[in-house]
């Protein structure tokens, strides 16, 4: 459906500035692998991006000793050290159930909470993931969004690359496999 909007859509956004939360590692990434679907050109070059979530993430920290803060009401003795990160861990997801009653109880369900997204993923990183049955590459600025047959077909230089530098074994295995016209197979 978005093919047949693409060009107008590509149009309305001729010029524009971009702003959004998380619009930068998320809802542009995204845009821009439908406009790349449809072979619609579209470049975020030029434009200002503004992502409410980097400005909220730098000045609402987002690591434990902040967590261990807002939960807990109190300041790491002994950061980093993995004796207090362990401890700290436990007590701040502990403040959390208490404060969230929307969370789940369980183990169970908290993991599947945190997890959320990752039955999507065909490696542990996530640097492959399904979209629409279709092996997809999903990092870099090179390749985001692009089916991974397009990319051995169209550039296997890249899968060599990925295959021979610092990535686990399992996103190398993809790419080698890829370049032997082996592509991972949904269950």
């Amino acid at each position: 459906m978005f093919h047949k909007y693409a060009r107008s859509i590509r149009d309305f956004l001729e010029d524009c500035d971009i702003s959004g939360f998380n619009v930068i590692r998320f809802d542009l990434p995204c845009l821009e692998a439908e406009f790349t679907r449809a072979n619609v050109d579209f470049s975020r070059q030029g434009r200002y991006l503004v992502d409410s979530q980097v400005i909220f993430h730098k000045h609402e920290p987002r690591n434990l000793e902040a967590a261990y803060r807002k939960y807990c009401g109190g300041e790491m003795k002994n950061a980093h050290s993995a004796e207090e990160d362990a401890k700290v861990s436990a007590e701040v997801l502990d403040g959390q159930i208490e404060t969230y009653v929307d969370l789940p109880r369980d183990v169970a369900g908290l993991s599947a909470l945190c997890r959320r997204g990752e039955q999507d993923y065909i490696d542990t990183n996530g640097k492959f993931i399904w979209v629409e049955g279709e092996a997809v590459c999903n990092f870099g600025k090179k390749h985001p969004g692009q089916r991974l047959e397009d990319i051995a077909l169209n550039d296997p230089d890249y899968l060599q690359w990925i295959a021979r530098s610092d990535f686990s074994g399992e996103v190398k295995n993809i790419a080698t496999n890829a370049l032997d016209g082996e592509f991972p197979k949904r269950d």
